[in-house]
């Protein structure tokens, strides 16, 4: 009996674990970062076009696109306190955690937008949905710098502000987005 139930125990850390490595749950990690980075309110083209961008680091640094998106976005990276929630984002019933006390009767209403960006992510992750930001490789706010050698390739107004989306002119060798991938994550969820 012991026997079945470690044989069990070792079959549920595995298959985490193989999710983990092949980003089984991308949608959803692509999802967090799409809303933390853009609020509730941005165009599904918007949302698309962070998507767009972790798929395209991934495949070009040899992660999956939801270890780019854990690692990439500065919303899951290091929220602010207030916004820890962002990482805690699940489809359900309930509020995360740490989801402000003010906005609990509300739940409902952004349980509902989150599992319509999480299939918005499904859909660009399996290439069901149209390009919606050509070639982006990079993504920040208006009062982010240009990173060097790129240029703008789309920006959606959200909120007060706009997200601005970057691209390489040359994109032939990975190691060109190098120089926009924070130090601190540099070289993180390459595959052997």
């Amino acid at each position: 009996m012991r026997l079945i139930a470690l044989c069990l125990l070792a079959l549920v850390a595995s298959t985490a674990a193989l999710a983990q490595r092949t980003g089984h749950d991308a949608a959803l990690w692509n999802a967090r970062a799409a809303v933390g980075e853009l609020g509730w309110r941005a165009p599904d083209d918007a949302y698309a076009a962070i998507v767009e961008v972790h798929l395209r680091r991934a495949q070009l640094t040899g992660t999956t696109p939801a270890l780019m998106a854990r690692r990439y976005s500065a919303a899951i990276r290091r929220p602010p306190r207030h916004r820890r929630w962002v990482r805690e984002l699940r489809v359900s019933a309930s509020p995360p955690p740490s989801w402000p006390a003010h906005l609990d009767g509300a739940w409902h209403r952004y349980a509902e937008q989150l599992e319509h960006v999480r299939e918005l992510a499904a859909d660009v992750l399996a290439g069901r949905r149209e390009v919606a930001c050509e070639g982006a490789t990079h993504y920040g706010g208006l009062m982010d710098s240009t990173p060097a050698g790129h240029a703008e390739a789309c920006r959606w107004t959200v909120g007060r502000g706009a997200q601005l989306f970057f691209r390489r002119e040359n994109l032939a060798n990975a190691a060109l987005i190098a120089d926009t991938v924070p130090a601190s994550i540099a070289g993180w969820g390459r595959r052997p």
